[in-house]
């Protein structure tokens, strides 16, 4: 599987050399932080960083790491990456497996094999987007809140659980909406957790908040909009959304996540990352393949533990591989070009 997911994601990267990817942002940002004494680049306080650039969305948690390797050349830094995120994919599988085995103990051996497919499947899909997008903020958002969940599922260190998804959600504003997972926790600790998430999330925003005055409406002033190929084009919505479609997807998405926690009981809080994420999606301005990463990682991780046996055919899986592989291909069904795996 490590060979499957890295080889993939070199052969990618690779094959895509050249081309401006979005990892760009993240050495702009690493080096605009580091150098900032040097005119030519940025003047000034260097946690006016999101003030002085409003382009960049990319929580510190995403791009932080990557400054410390600026002593570096970025082709090495960058490949570095590339096969870092590769293995956060890939610890994730059997961290959702351990999660499985704890709530499905009577699985039957047949079920490993076919989870064994799914997971190779997954690794695919997670390969070329990471190493085709290099999205290292998405990585940790995702593979942090399987960690979290991993932890609530055994009630333990829900203190931990917090600053997982406190920096998942420091990292990518939008993993907001799988914070409802946290009400897998019992009653007693699920204020607490949420509190934690909540400190560590601005732990890590607020120097940069107090260093440049601009900063809360710098990262609101990004234009956004509607692109062909998403659903929203398809629904005949377009033109600029960003006055309100953020919102609705954050209030949306934790709100879907919550009620199917809570109105399933049991081990239904699981399910709650797999539709956050695919409302996510649906009500998105854009169709870019790694958009699928959420809805692939943890479309298995609540075919494994829904109730029932795990024999049947893992149906969550199937589905959103077969839209992950399908995604790209809208904007000729829209009417633009087809891009295959790449942006549209």
């Amino acid at each position: 599987m490590l060979a499957l997911g890295v080889g993939w994601a070199a052969y990618v990267a690779t094959t895509h050399r050249g081309r401006l990817s979005d990892w760009l942002s993240f050495e702009i940002a690493a080096r605009t932080f580091i150098h900032f004494h040097h005119q030519i680049v940025y003047a000034g306080n260097p946690f006016a960083l999101y003030a002085h650039n409003p382009s960049l969305q990319i929580g510190p948690p995403a791009w932080l790491p990557v400054a410390a390797f600026q002593w570096l050349p970025p082709w090495p830094v960058d490949v570095g990456f590339v096969v870092l995120m590769v293995l956060l994919g890939l610890l994730a599988i059997p961290v959702i497996e351990s999660i499985a085995r704890r709530v499905q103990p009577d699985r039957a051996a047949s079920s490993t094999l076919v989870f064994t497919a799914v997971a190779a499947g997954v690794m695919v899909v997670w390969g070329y987007n990471t190493g085709r997008f290099h999205h290292l903020d998405d990585v940790i958002a995702l593979t942090f809140t399987v960690f979290a969940c991993a932890l609530i599922q055994r009630n333990k260190a829900w203190w931990l659980a917090g600053v997982l998804l406190g920096t998942a959600v420091a990292a990518k504003p939008w993993a907001l909406i799988l914070t409802p997972v946290l009400l897998g926790l019992p009653r007693q600790d699920r204020s607490k957790a949420a509190l934690t998430t909540i400190a560590v999330a601005g732990a890590w925003w607020l120097p940069f908040v107090l260093g440049g005055s601009d900063t809360v409406r710098a990262l609101g002033s990004l234009q956004i909009v509607v692109q062909q190929g998403s659903v929203l084009w398809l629904l005949g919505v377009h033109g600029q959304v960003q006055h309100w479609l953020r919102p609705v997807q954050f209030i949306g998405g934790i709100a879907i996540g919550a009620a199917v926690a809570r109105r399933r009981g049991g081990n239904a809080w699981l399910a709650a990352p797999l539709v956050a994420l695919a409302f996510r999606v649906l009500t998105d301005p854009f169709a870019w393949s790694y958009y699928g990463l959420g809805p692939v990682l943890f479309a298995p991780l609540w075919d494994v533990t829904r109730p029932g046996r795990w024999t049947r055919l893992p149906i969550y899986s199937v589905v959103t591989l077969g839209v992950e592989g399908l995604l790209p291909w809208l904007p000729t069904v829209a009417g633009g070009p087809s891009s295959g795996w790449a942006r549209t």
